[in-house]
């Protein structure tokens, strides 16, 4: 049994002291929690499912500012010195953390540190890579206290051939031809130069479940690709991953939009405010819960988001943006375009863009509100 003293608080103490001791409580408190739950598989796994989405809602970054400069700050707040925020790439990133002025540090606390700074990278991880991320943590006690942290993302991309063999009963499968092979290595692609997060998460509250909003657009995606081309790409090549359906249907509907002589912006925005309105039955009508808080609290005519650069459109370091190789952001805009216009009662209209250079890490899209 854990039992903790508080200290008492007067009114002429200092606000500081009184949040650094509340958040030393706090983390040590996880960290007793921690070490009981590192006993076995299932309790670490329990633990870990508890403490990512309070973490996760302690923690909400704001736009326009370095996402490794907040993450350092937060980091800092909650006791660790010399935080070093490395991407190494579009899946993986590694944190180096120094000692922590709230925690007991011994060697024989080690497996409930590990516990509980795993399940803190995992919370704040998605803020790094965009997506759900697993975390190693490695302790060296040799001179003070030093984490080590990776992060991977956890994505789960079988191959074509594989998602075919599991959707398409063995009776009904045939060889493929060879006019697929283009086809799936089209798709592999994409798959590696498309981040389908990217076509909400600048404007979505970064507290909505990433998970929750994948299947959102999924399904109104595959309405749309049934009710406009009576053709669901998802009953051929479907999968249990709705981030890797998105982006399946994603390629699907613009180019099939192209082929009809039609705006993959125009396309966007329809799907956009059927998607708004499958936020709000799921979420609640709210715009405070829906929509990040720079756009709520914005009164201007003209917002400015950023989006990872490259992120939607198979664009090199130093290429020039042109009408066929932005149909997917631009699909991606209309979206935005149409859940914030239906969301928020205004008309947002997506009118300029202004691509990111060669050492550039964003792209920087403006839209004209009435």
């Amino acid at each position: 049994m854990i039992t903790l003293s508080l200290n008492i608080w007067t009114r002429t103490g200092s606000e500081k002291t009184q949040a650094s001791q509340t958040i030393r409580i706090l983390l040590r408190s996880l960290q007793y929690l921690a070490e009981d739950a590192a006993q076995s598989s299932t309790s670490s796994q329990n633990f870990t499912g508890i403490i990512v989405p309070i973490i996760r809602n302690l923690f909400v970054p704001a736009q326009g500012i370095s996402i490794n400069e907040q993450l350092s700050t937060f980091l800092r707040s909650l006791g660790w010195k010399n935080a070093q925020i490395r991407t190494l790439s579009a899946t993986k990133a590694e944190i180096v953390l120094g000692n922590n002025r709230h925690l007991e540090q011994l060697e024989t606390s080690k497996s409930g540190l590990e516990l509980l700074v795993k399940s803190i990278m995992r919370a704040i991880g998605i803020y790094l890579l965009n997506r759900e991320v697993d975390a190693l943590v490695k302790l060296d006690f040799t001179s003070g206290v030093i984490y080590t942290i990776e992060l991977n993302a956890v994505e789960i991309q079988p191959s074509i051939k594989e998602t075919r063999q599991k959707t398409i009963p063995s009776s009904t499968r045939v060889a493929p031809s060879p006019q697929s092979a283009p086809a799936s290595t089209k798709i592999t692609d994409l798959e590696s130069q498309v981040d389908p997060s990217q076509l909400f998460m600048p404007i979505l509250n970064q507290k909505l479940p990433l998970s929750t909003l994948y299947v959102l657009l999924q399904d109104v995606m595959s309405e749309f690709a049934n009710s406009w081309y009576n053709e669901n790409p998802l009953e051929k090549i479907g999968t249990d991953d709705p981030r890797l359906n998105v982006l399946f249907l994603t390629q699907f509907l613009v180019e099939k939009t192209i082929n009809a002589g039609r705006a993959t912006k125009t396309l966007g925005d329809q799907i956009g405010r059927f998607f708004a309105k499958a936020l709000e039955e799921t979420f609640g009508s709210d715009p405070n819960g829906l929509l990040t808080p720079e756009i709520i609290e914005s009164d201007t005519l003209t917002m400015i988001r950023d989006i990872k650069a490259r992120s939607l459109c198979t664009l090199q370091p130093g290429d020039k943006c042109t009408d066929s190789n932005r149909a997917i952001c631009d699909f991606g805009m209309g979206i935005y375009e149409g859940v914030l216009s239906s969301i928020t009662g205004r008309n947002y209209q997506f009118t300029n863009y202004f691509a990111a250079g060669k050492r550039d890490i964003y792209c920087l899209m403006e839209f004209q509100i009435t």
